[in-house]
C-alpha cells in the first residue's frame, strides 16, 4: 500500500486524499473508526459527508469513536455536532467503551457493490484538524497513513476492514451516541489533552503549568472553525491537479453548514438538504461557481465588485439580479475558455454527468443559459455572494 507522509515541512496532507477518495466514486458506505475527534477535524468533513446522504441511493455512514477513560480527548462540542448529525437516518454514531486502550484509526470509502472502486486509509492519524492537515490549524501533526484505491470487494484488505467496522459497531461495549453520554462526558484535563495542547507554538518548559485562563484560551482556540474559503492566486493554479477544486467544494459545504446566522449560508444549506425541492439546483451550482472562481484570471476583481455592492446577506430579488449582472461579464468570458461537455466535479457522484451543457438548461440567458425561468439562477448567485464574502486569496494577485 502507498503511504501518505505528512509533516510540518512537507506539502502532502491527509485530508485532501480522503476527500478525493469520497469524490472519486458513487459511494455506498463510509466507515470511520477513530479513537477521538476534534471539532475542526469533524467539520473538515462534516458538510461533505452529509451531502453524500442526500438524494437517491444515499450513502450509509457509520462512525465509531472510543471512550477510553484514560484517553478522553474528544471535544465535547464535536460530540454535540455528531449527535446532531446522527438525526440523519443514514448516519450512525457509536461510542465504544473499554477499559483497554481503544486506538484504531481507519476510514473506509466503499464504492458501488461489486465494483473495485473502494478506498481504505489506515494509519496514525486521529480525526483532528492537526492530524488530517486541515488548512488553518496552528500546527500540523507528523503522521503516516497507508492507503489503497480501487480496492476489490473480494480482497483480503476490504473484507478485513468491513469486518472490523461491523465488529466495533456491534460490539457489546458499543452504544449509540446520546445526550446523557455527552452530559456526563468528562474530557481529560486541558493540560493533558493533546488536542488542546496542539495550540502551543512550542512545548512548555519542564515543570511549568498553564494557568486556568491559558487553558481555557487554548481550548477555545482548539475548537475554532475556519471562517474563510482559501483561493489560490491565478499563477498558483495547477489545472492538472484535481484535488484542490474538490477540497474547495468540501470546504464550501462546511462553511455554509457552520454559519447558520448568515442568511445566504443558512438558506443555501437548507436548500441543499431539500428545502423547496432545491437540492439538485444547489448541487449543480456549487461546483460551477467554484470552478469559475478557481479558473477565471480576474476572479479577485469580480469578487471585489460583488462586495462593493454592499448588499446585506438577505438581499432582495432585485439585488440578486444586480449581483448576477456584476459577475455576468466575467462569467461569459470564462465560458469561452471551457469545454461545454467537460465532466465537472460534483458535490455527490450520482448517475449522470454534470457538464456546462447540462447546467445551462437551468440558468439565465444573460450568463449563457437556456432557461427563461432561470430555475437555478438564485442558487448560483447565492454561491457567488457567499464566495465573495468568505474568500481569502492565499497570495493576492
Amino acid at each position: 500500500m502507498p503511504l501518505i507522509v505528512q509533516a510540518q515541512g512537507l506539502e502532502d496532507r491527509i485530508l485532501q486524499h480522503i476527500i478525493a477518495a469520497i469524490g472519486s466514486t458513487n459511494v455506498s458506505r463510509i466507515g470511520i473508526v477513530m479513537a477521538w475527534v476534534s471539532r475542526p477535524g469533524l467539520h473538515s468533513l462534516r458538510g461533505y459527508l452529509e451531502a453524500q446522504t442526500i438524494g437517491a441511493n444515499p450513502t450509509q455512514i457509520d462512525i465509531v469513536l472510543g471512550n477510553n477513560p484514560h484517553m478522553r480527548y474528544s471535544h465535547r462540542s464535536a460530540l454535540v455536532d455528531l449527535l446532531e448529525m446522527s438525526t440523519n437516518e443514514n448516519i450512525n454514531v457509536r461510542i465504544t467503551s473499554s477499559l483497554t486502550t481503544f486506538h484504531p484509526k481507519m476510514l473506509l470509502v466503499q464504492g458501488p457493490e461489486g465494483e473495485p472502486s473502494s478506498h481504505l486509509f489506515v494509519g496514525s492519524a486521529n480525526w483532528t484538524g492537526s492530524a488530517l492537515g486541515v488548512e488553518g490549524v496552528t500546527n500540523v501533526n507528523a503522521e503516516i497513513v497507508a492507503y489503497t484505491h480501487d480496492l476489490n470487494p473480494q480482497s483480503h484488505d476490504f473484507l478485513a476492514a468491513v469486518e472490523g467496522l461491523d465488529w466495533f459497531s456491534n460490539d457489546e461495549n458499543s452504544f449509540d451516541l446520546n445526550q446523557d453520554f455527552i452530559d456526563q462526558y468528562q474530557p481529560a484535563p486541558h493540560s493533558q489533552n493533546p488536542i488542546v495542547l496542539q495550540g502551543l507554538t512550542e512545548p512548555l518548559p519542564l515543570g511549568q503549568v498553564l494557568s486556568p485562563e491559558e487553558e481555557e484560551e487554548l481550548l477555545a482556540e482548539s475548537e475554532t472553525l475556519p471562517s474563510t474559503l482559501s483561493i489560490p492566486n491565478a499563477q498558483a493554479v495547477n489545472p492538472e491537479d484535481p484535488d484542490l477544486p474538490i477540497l474547495h467544494i468540501a470546504r464550501f459545504l462546511s462553511l455554509i453548514q457552520s454559519n447558520p446566522d448568515d442568511y445566504q449560508c443558512n438558506n443555501l444549506h437548507r436548500k441543499l438538504n431539500g428545502h423547496n425541492n432545491k437540492s439538485s439546483h444547489v448541487m449543480r451550482c456549487i461546483p460551477l461557481a467554484l470552478k469559475f472562481i478557481y479558473e477565471f484570471q480576474n476572479r479577485q476583481e469580480v469578487l471585489a465588485n460583488i462586495r462593493a455592492l454592499n448588499f446585506q446577506s438577505n438581499y432582495t430579488m432585485h439585488e440578486s439580479q444586480r449581483i448576477r449582472e456584476t459577475y455576468q461579464t466575467g462569467w461569459n468570458s470564462w465560458l469561452e475558455t471551457i469545454e461545454p461537455d467537460e465532466e465537472l466535479l460534483r458535490v455527490r457522484n450520482t448517475a449522470g454527468a454534470l457538464t456546462w451543457n447540462y447546467a445551462r438548461e437551468y440558468l439565465n440567458q444573460g450568463i449563457g443559459g437556456n432557461d427563461g425561468a432561470s430555475r437555478s439562477q438564485a442558487e448560483l448567485t447565492s454561491c457567488m455572494y457567499i464566495i465573495a464574502h468568505l474568500a481569502e486569496f492565499e497570495n493576492p494577485d
